[in-house]
């Protein structure tokens, strides 16, 4: 994948809600884009649906399709047994980000992905009044009480920021640009909808604190080169710069009505 090129890029497209016609349309603007590849941030479907929502997608559009995963794609199964299923289907294809140490887009820039998960470190934290809906349809976090729900969803985010740390450290070591592509904001500015941020008791739930403290140490010791985060869950259609070298984006929802599909620019 050489040259000037852009990824078409969807947060929360959650393909299973569209008809066939409507994904044809959908795909059609995304041919219309001349995109090199697709880019997906989060609740890419519904449970047990993704991987025949995903062929469909590639086969209509005919370019690699990448992804990370929100929480509607661990319904009703337990975390390691998506992750399981959605390596083992991963190709060059259709890949799971997460699944892979990273994907070269042209020989200066590289992709990687994390899903992550709301750390429950800002708003009210872990006194927070909320339980999500969709937590409650993932295996792990079914059965377990409010505290130890909380728990889980902390060790989960702590995992990902590990790897996405790692990930991102292999790919500085040749890249000059890196896109990182996650399920969740690492920052609340990215959640600044018309300037108000969410209420305090979802915002434990809608950013990884703990990723963007980790992106902020990463990228001032690499302060010659930059990194894009594309960030899913969150519609706010934000361009984020805490560090000249790193910026962080968030996006309005694509659908069928709108014009103009969200691209992120390779080189």
């Amino acid at each position: 994948m050489d040259g000037n090129k852009k990824l078409a890029w969807f947060a929360a497209l959650r393909l299973d809600k569209l008809s066939t016609t409507e994904l044809l349309q959908l795909c059609k603007k995304v041919q219309d884009t001349e995109a090199s590849a697709i880019l997906l941030t989060g609740n890419v479907s519904a449970s047990g649906k993704a991987a025949e929502d995903l062929l469909m997608l590639e086969l209509y559009t005919n370019i690699p399709v990448y992804y990370v995963m929100g929480t509607t794609d661990y319904e009703k199964k337990s975390v390691k047994k998506t992750r399981t299923a959605a390596t083992m289907s991963s190709s060059d294809k259709i890949c799971w980000l997460q699944s892979r140490e990273l994907i070269e887009l042209n020989s200066c820039t590289a992709l990687i992905g994390v899903d992550s998960w709301g750390d429950m470190a800002l708003g009210a934290g872990d006194t927070t009044e909320y339980i999500l809906a969709t937590h409650r349809q993932i295996e792990d976090l079914r059965h377990l009480n409010t505290k130890g729900m909380f728990k889980c969803l902390q060790d989960l985010a702590t995992q990902d920021v590990k790897m996405a740390r790692e990930l991102l450290t292999t790919a500085l070591k040749k890249y000059e640009k890196v896109i990182f592509a996650t399920g969740i904001p690492p920052f609340i500015e990215n959640t600044l909808k018309d300037g108000a941020k969410p209420n305090d008791h979802m915002l434990p739930f809608c950013v990884c604190k703990s990723m963007g403290d980790m992106l902020l140490e990463v990228m001032k010791e690499h302060s010659k080169q930059q990194l894009i985060v594309a960030a899913g869950l969150v519609h706010t259609d934000i361009e984020y710069k805490p560090l000249d070298n790193l910026c962080v984006k968030t996006c309005r929802q694509n659908n069928i009505d709108i014009e103009t599909l969200n691209t992120i620019e390779i080189s």
